[in-house]
């Protein structure tokens, strides 16, 4: 979901930005998209010309673009710039230099549980409610 985000945001928001091609190792682009959101989702970047490629494996990245490995097959895929978007890790040391020093510390988000932003939202919105 990341990098399909991404590339949402690269062919909405940055006109430089001529192609972009999203590889997942995954067999499903968007796995974790809700099933009701997915299909609208992914459309939306098909629209937009985004190149979408599942069972890909990125074996390497040089001046020119990005080895792969696609359905056990080795190939190149040409490009001028690479972003790296390798999924969520949740972090919840991320709240630790913030104890003692505010009279009251809340974990949200990928704090507690590596999740999609609407979660984040909600817990925020909770946790503002409650102070």
């Amino acid at each position: 979901m990341v990098g399909c985000e991404t590339a949402e945001f690269l062919v909405e928001n940055e006109e430089a930005v001529t192609s972009v091609t999203i590889l997942e190792m995954l067999d499903r682009m968007a796995e974790n998209v809700s099933p009701t959101y997915r299909p609208f989702f992914l459309a939306r970047l098909r629209k937009e010309g985004v190149v979408m490629k599942t069972r890909t494996t990125v074996m390497g990245i040089t001046d020119r673009g990005v080895k792969v490995m696609q359905d056990g097959e080795p190939g190149f895929i040409e490009g001028d710039a690479v972003v790296v978007a390798v999924g969520f890790r949740a972090n919840p040391k991320n709240t630790e230099p913030f104890k003692g020093k505010a009279p009251e510390v809340y974990s949200i988000g990928d704090c507690v549980k590596a999740r999609m932003i609407k979660e984040a939202i909600e817990e925020g919105f909770e946790v503002g409610r409650k102070i």
